[in-house]
């Protein structure tokens, strides 16, 4: 019994310092940054996932082929699929009708600086998220993860890099050639690094998957709870793979992954869409789309879009 509340109370102490710490913590060289949200009658499209998303769909392009749809691209530098459960869970909770679109990605147990700055600007509880989205994880296996997520918060947010930040200039991201390097949204460049297509998702990638023995119960349970959130909220999640990737890795979790997702889940890219999208003259480098790379994206996404208006 003692035990028991010596782990309630200590359970209790992390929860609230983490919710203390996102609180009272400023994001001063993100006040630049505004978030837009929906209104109740609004129809939108989120797009959420990591720096291949921000790189990769514009959200103008979708919204000219549609009307009265709003499109919203949300992804974040280094996101996560923890990360990008985390979004979804805020974006399904937003007013009017929904649907969230959420790239498939690792699940690791790291936030991205993005993700904070994102919460401190929308009021998201990111910690109650964590713990709704972990909750068929053990008392030490959440312990454990809030506790990190304090030391990654402290040595990422509070240590002198963000001193540095300011005194050269820094706001809501960092000025790299001509292009501006933003923590979320929408980010596209010019150049184009990368002269291979060996990183572009292949038919025969998705057509050819032996499901391994990677445990998936943990990506499983947050995407039960999603779309169970979904149902109750006039929303839908589809979820999608990463157009392109630089480890096989993270081919071998997502496309075994997508493969145990219903039909009904999971945007289905055909044989002639990644045809279409294996261009070299299409990439900034090995993992990400440049900006004529996300016009084609973005365009030919529009007609697999068109049935969830």
């Amino acid at each position: 019994m003692l035990r028991s509340a010596i782990k309630l109370i200590v359970f209790f102490f992390i929860t609230a310092s983490c919710i203390f710490i996102l609180k009272k913590s400023g994001t001063k060289d993100n006040a630049n940054v505004r978030i837009t949200l929906p209104k109740a009658m609004d129809t939108s499209f989120f797009f959420i996932g990591s720096s291949r998303v921000q790189k990769g769909i514009d959200p103008l392009i979708i919204t000219n082929g549609y009307d009265n749809v709003k499109v919203f691209n949300w992804g974040i530098t280094s996101g996560t699929f923890l990360n990008n459960c985390i979004v979804a869970d805020f974006a399904i909770k937003q007013p009017g009708q929904k649907v969230v679109f959420i790239e498939l990605a690792p699940l690791v147990d790291v936030l991205p600086d993005g993700l904070f700055n994102f919460a401190t600007h929308t009021r998201l509880d990111l910690f109650g998220s964590v713990l709704t989205l972990t909750a068929n994880q053990s008392f030490s296996e959440q312990s454990m993860l809030m506790l990190k997520i304090i030391n990654d918060y402290f040595y990422k947010c509070i240590t002198v890099r963000n001193e540095v930040k300011h005194i050269i200039g820094h706001t809501a991201g960092v000025k790299v050639n001509d292009d501006y390097e933003k923590w979320i949204g929408f980010s596209p460049s010019n150049r184009n690094g990368h002269y291979t297509t060996r990183s572009f998702l292949t038919s025969q990638e998705i057509n050819n998957c032996r499901l391994n023995s990677i445990n998936l119960v943990k990506y499983q349970v947050m995407i039960s709870y999603l779309e169970g959130l979904a149902k109750s909220n006039n929303s839908r999640v589809v979820f999608f793979l990463p157009i392109t990737s630089m480890k096989q890795a993270e081919k071998n979790i997502v496309i075994p992954l997508y493969h145990t997702l219903p039909d009904s889940m999971k945007l289905e890219y055909s044989s002639q869409f990644l045809q279409q999208m294996a261009d070299a003259e299409y990439l900034l480098d090995i993992n990400h789309l440049n900006r004529k790379g996300a016009t084609t994206y973005s365009t030919l996404l529009i007609p697999l879009l068109e049935k969830y208006r």
